[in-house]
């Protein structure tokens, strides 16, 4: 990871994250654990994907097992996946967002796999233990690109609707988010493509580093839409302009979520 500035707080951030990972990473006590989760919440609500991954980075660097920092990302995740899952907006089941919002639960299905399967590999100690393991994974990533579409209606459908009554600003952040996951996403199937020319240990760790990357940038990026976008979509726009939008994504397509397990 390239050298980057943070200001003192987000320094400060980065340190009581770090803290909180270790703290939690300890804990059995039940009752203890669900305090501290409360706590890790609250400091995960004011930082952001980049920070949490230079935290985790620094306890890697420090020796942090693989284990233990698999433990400790799969609490702090829980703290977002179930805000996906049961967003807080209610929306008829025809209406575009109705669908924007199943693609994430779909998305953050698929996601869950890659990070499982990665997680599986990651149990095994040579590249002859998980060649039957590797295709599987590929399939995943090959799927992780296709649910672009997702992003390809929102950018040609819902953004210019919203840009028509001046609303700028939200569009941007989210098509920039869009951008650096979809950039992600490229990195991963070009890390996965070199799989047997690297050294085990290493391409597992970077792998699955990239995919929690990834995954955080999304769960994040949904809330954002959440809680911004489709709010002020819902506000500003006309229900011709909704049918318009609508029309506009059908004409577009929809990716394949027949297949999503659970």
């Amino acid at each position: 990871m390239p050298d980057i500035t943070l200001s003192p707080d987000q320094i400060e951030l980065k340190e009581k994250l770090k803290t909180m990972m270790k703290e939690i990473k300890k804990e059995t006590e039940s009752a203890a654990l669900q305090e501290m989760r409360q706590r890790f919440k609250e400091i995960l609500d004011r930082t952001n994907p980049l920070i949490i991954a230079l935290a985790e980075q620094d306890l890697a660097n420090e020796g942090m097992s693989m284990n233990e920092f698999l433990s400790v990302c799969d609490i702090h995740l829980e703290l977002f996946r179930e805000k996906v899952q049961n967003p807080d907006l209610s929306v008829p089941p025809d209406h575009p967002i109705a669908r924007f919002q199943e693609d994430h639960r779909f998305i953050l299905n698929l996601m869950d796999q890659v990070r499982e399967t990665i997680k599986r590999i990651a149990e095994k100690d040579s590249w002859n233990e998980v060649r039957d393991m590797l295709p599987p994974l590929k399939a995943l990533l090959d799927k992780l690109m296709e649910v672009e579409n997702h992003n390809i209606r929102q950018e040609s459908a819902l953004f210019p609707a919203l840009e028509k009554h001046g609303i700028e600003k939200p569009p941007a952040i989210m098509w920039q988010e869009h951008t650096e996951m979809r950039q992600d996403k490229k990195a991963l199937l070009k890390l996965f493509e070199q799989n047997v020319t690297m050294d085990f240990p290493l391409w597992v760790n970077q792998m699955y580093s990239l995919a929690m990357k990834l995954y955080e940038k999304f769960l994040m990026h949904t809330q954002k839409e959440q809680n911004i976008l489709y709010k002020v979509a819902l506000d500003t726009l006309s229900q011709q302009e909704w049918l318009n939008v609508k029309e506009a994504t059908e004409e577009i397509g929809f990716f394949d979520i027949s297949d999503r397990n659970g």
